[in-house]
């Protein structure tokens, strides 16, 4: 009998020979299995520190996002077109008396028509209505009136069955306010509406991505000691983006190249200077609007004509307000009184028939928060990967309180629900959950998922709808939803490709073990031959093998914390600058970080790599143990 002591010996003195070939396979075998325990160590230091991250922010809300499937053809729905003619043939009547007795012209062939007719290949003449005439506006307000959208109370009806506990709401801007709305950088307005228009910054860009939201969406981003209500100046609180905040206090743009020291040194920055910030907004209504573009076009024109003697100049001349935002001055009325009284006239008429008076408004905001700037490229890469679980966002944009803008008549004119459903700015409605399970649940059974591709002539939203499915269904805010399930996954995952890393890891040391087995034969036989049995012969290579094993499980594990601690190098501090402000951290200390032992997958990967040793044994020790020991030592010799 060999004694364990005896077998551990003598395994020892084994793994001394053959140095190369045990090199060979330790490497091997075990950069396969550092593999996994550098997969372990990230994903687990990603998990764990996005759970710190996310007790923040919306990083730990399951909130969905839903948008109305309604088939919204009231443009061509031929009632409404009726109606809007009906109303064109008024409004064409009222004018034309009003007109005979303002006696002022008035000619009917130069009013907007209410209804365009087009003609398509193959089809008659199609009509469709012109929302922005008169009559197309009253004629869709009164449809609106009879047959109102989906809303908050219809999308309640559909999530309460499935938990929901609470419900928010957005709005974006419609696009279609009468009139111009400007940020005031510096205080100071801008005439060029043509260089607005084509020079966008992150300032001008305002109007294309204001949204009113629920206070309660907004409260995870609002900085330290600021309040979304009305301020006692009067103030809008308003969340903004990062690169707009940047460009209201003035601050560049950090370079492609900036390290994560100074992306951090510049959160902190901002954070403090943009608090409390204010900053205006100009509104000004279509008819001040169009007086800006009389006075800049009459500006032109005296510029073009300045060495022109025989040039003269319009009896009325408008020019540019001296304050911004201010009223727009007559610089020049050579009118005499007939020609006063009849403009008067004129003005009337069109006041009589909806046109307003001159108007303008400065409304005053203030910054109490901070959003990341909208994600603008795809997830690919372990960067972008792991970058894409660490949201916490309202998508980007600029957010006024819903609540505070609601008391303001102003705002609450911009964000009209006819406006917005004239062209597609539709609220947005928002429920939340307690759990992922019931959010997954809501999204699995009520979304309408439309077939597109569908060879029948059916419209899909109108099969959602009577399918019982009238939202398109999102997560939003964050990716709690993704993380958990590839949480989950992710032990699944490691605990397949554990095993598949075994076969291959089987094979590599099987020719290592059998080789071994294979040039040990006559010293088996002596063994044998001395009265030792099967079982402690096999004792000895046993111990060998779960030696071999665990030594390469102890240089995967050395090599799997070198790649991640690599990993946390690279990328740990991009990390931890994008965490702060998606999450908005109130300890701009925390840290992201990117190695995490887990010693549940610590050991298993152990446990794999011995048990991978003893199969890789099994059959040359079995091979080994059935020959004849007189016939080794006979071929030996």
């Amino acid at each position: 009998m060999i004694r364990l002591q005896d077998a551990t010996m003598l395994a020892l003195t084994k793994l001394r020979t053959r140095k190369v070939r045990l090199t060979i396979t330790v490497v091997i075998s075990g950069l396969l299995f550092s593999i996994l325990m550098g997969a372990s160590l990230v994903a687990r230091g990603a998990f764990a520190s996005i759970d710190s991250f996310s007790k923040e922010g919306l990083g730990q809300r399951y909130i969905v996002s839903g948008n109305d499937t309604e088939v919204f053809d009231i443009f061509s729905n031929k009632d409404v077109i009726a109606r809007a003619q009906d109303l064109q043939k008024d409004l064409i009547a009222r004018k034309t008396a009003d007109a005979k007795r303002l006696g002022i012209d008035y000619d009917p062939a130069n009013e907007p028509q209410a209804v365009n007719t087009f003609n398509v290949p193959g089809n008659s003449a199609q009509q469709n209505l012109a929302p922005d005439s008169v009559a197309g506006k009253q004629a869709i307000q009164e449809y609106l009136a009879s047959h109102p959208l989906l809303g908050q109370s219809d999308f309640e009806r559909e999530a309460k069955p499935y938990g929901a506990n609470a419900f928010y709401i957005s709005q974006p801007y419609p696009y279609s306010v009468d009139g111009t709305l400007q940020v005031l950088e510096g205080g100071k307005e801008s005439f060029n509406t043509s260089s607005q228009k084509q020079h966008p910054d992150a300032l001008q860009s305002f109007t294309n991505s204001w949204s009113l939201m629920s206070s309660a969406m907004l409260k995870p981003f609002v900085l330290k000691g600021e309040s979304l209500d009305v301020g006692t100046d009067g103030s809008i609180p308003m969340v903004i983006p990062v690169s707009a905040a940047q460009s209201l206090i003035n601050l560049p743009a950090l370079p492609a190249t900036a390290t994560p020291a100074q992306k951090l040194e510049r959160t902190k920055e901002l954070r403090q200077k943009i608090r409390d910030f204010t900053f205006s907004m100009c509104y000004r209504n279509a008819t001040s609007a169009n007086l800006i573009e009389q006075a800049n076009e009459a500006q032109a024109q005296a510029d073009q004509n300045k060495t022109n003697k025989d040039y003269k100049q319009p009896d009325l001349v408008y020019g540019l307000p001296s304050q911004a935002c201010g009223t727009v001055p007559v610089i020049r009325d050579a009118r005499d009184s007939d020609q006063k009284t009849q403009d008067g006239k004129q003005e009337q008429f069109q006041e009589d028939f909806g046109k307003p008076v001159a108007a303008q408004a400065t409304i005053s905001f203030r910054v109490v928060g901070i959003v990341p700037d909208p994600v603008t490229q795809n997830a690919a890469g372990v960067n972008q990967i792991i970058s894409s679980l660490v949201t916490s966002s309202l998508g980007g944009g600029w957010f006024t309180p819903l609540e505070a803008a609601q008391k303001q008549p102003l705002l609450s004119q911009f964000f009209d629900p006819t406006r917005g459903a004239l062209n597609g700015s539709r609220p947005v409605q928002y429920a939340e959950f307690n759990g992922s399970d019931q959010a997954e649940q809501f999204l699995s059974k009520a979304n309408c998922t439309p077939n597109f591709a569908a060879a029948n002539n059916a419209d899909p939203l109108e099969q959602c709808i009577k399918d019982g499915k009238p939202f398109t269904l999102m997560p939003f805010g964050s990716n709690s939803l993704a993380v958990q399930k590839i949480r989950g996954d992710f032990g699944l995952i490691f605990r397949l490709a554990a095993l598949g890393v075994a076969v291959i890891g089987a094979i590599i040391m099987m020719g290592t073990v059998g080789r071994l087995i294979a040039d040990s034969r006559r010293e088996t036989a002596v063994f044998r031959a001395i009265g030792a049995k099967k079982l402690d012969i096999a004792q000895i290579y046993l111990l060998y093998t779960m030696l071999l094993a665990l030594l390469i499980a102890a240089f995967a594990c050395l090599i799997g914390v070198a790649a991640a601690a690599v990993a946390q190098h690279m990328f740990g501090g991009a990390f931890t600058v994008q965490a702060l402000v998606a999450y908005n951290s109130s300890d701009l200390n925390q840290t992201f970080s990117l190695f995490s032992f887990y010693w549940p997958d610590v050991l298993y990967l152990a446990a794999i790599a011995v048990a991978t040793g003893l199969l890789s044994a099994a059959f040359p020790l079995i091979r080994n143990l059935r020959r004849n020991p007189i016939r080794d030592m006979r071929d030996d010799t």
